[in-house]
């Protein structure tokens, strides 16, 4: 994780010259907030990304990165202690504010399906993580939060884990509100085979890939790709 956001941060700065904005560091929360492009970028569980360059209401709007580490424990990041070494994450809670009572469902898919609809899982009926053998996703009556985006001229982006739904294409991220998806639909992969429950798992907006390489680096590599090969007027 570490290693993605510090990557995909030394490409982004390409994007920000003629800002004043001290790189040395991987300050996201500058990145957030500069105006010379609308970058959404969401990681769910690794990795998941949206971008935009388009104006809005005169003004051009901030750039965003949501990241969502996937039944990540309190005490699995440095700032609170833990011997596991999270530089990149502890530079981002010193440099900005840290939510500790926020709370969060037990599992993966009803905490991205709370994410998406900002809506409790429990009155979507998202309860448990939806299985490959499942047939429904997050009912379509919802809308997801990157539609919102789309609505106010955000590029939209996803990289890495969907688990909200695949079995019926109106489930799938580029229905949702995701112009670009790259990743696994279903739930944890191999990171080398990228095989869930014996079968190959790894797509780009709906097509399946045989790569390889490591899954991580894949979805970073690809996030660099998207953000230097966006659309900019």
């Amino acid at each position: 994780m570490t290693g993605f956001c510090s990557t995909v941060r030394n490409h982004a700065v390409k994007l920000v010259s003629g800002y004043s904005v001290d790189w040395d560091l991987p300050h996201s929360t500058h990145f957030i907030g500069t105006k010379c492009l609308r970058l959404l970028a969401a990681l769910l569980s690794t990795l998941l990304l949206l971008a935009s360059t388009e104006l809005y209401a005169g003004k051009m709007g901030p750039n965003v990165i949501l990241i969502v580490a996937d039944d990540l424990g309190w005490n699995d990041v440095g700032f609170n202690g833990s011997e596991i070494h999270t530089p990149h994450l502890d530079q981002l809670a010193s440099d900005g504010v840290q939510l500790e009572r926020f709370y969060v469902q037990p599992s993966c898919s009803p905490t991205r399906s709370d994410l998406m609809t900002s809506q409790s899982a429990i009155s979507l009926g998202v309860i448990s993580p939806f299985s490959k053998q499942q047939p429904a996703g997050v009912p379509e009556s919802y809308p997801f939060l990157p539609t919102f985006f789309q609505n106010a001229d955000y590029q939209t982006f996803m990289f890495g884990k969907w688990h909200l739904g695949f079995r019926a294409p109106q489930f799938l991220p580029t229905a949702r509100g995701f112009d670009h998806f790259y990743g696994h639909l279903t739930g944890g992969i191999g990171y080398w085979d990228h095989v869930h429950g014996g079968g190959l798992d790894w797509q780009r907006n709906g097509k399946t890939l045989r790569e390889q390489g490591y899954s991580t680096h894949l979805m970073r590599d690809e996030a660099i790709r998207v953000i230097e090969n966006r659309e900019q007027d």
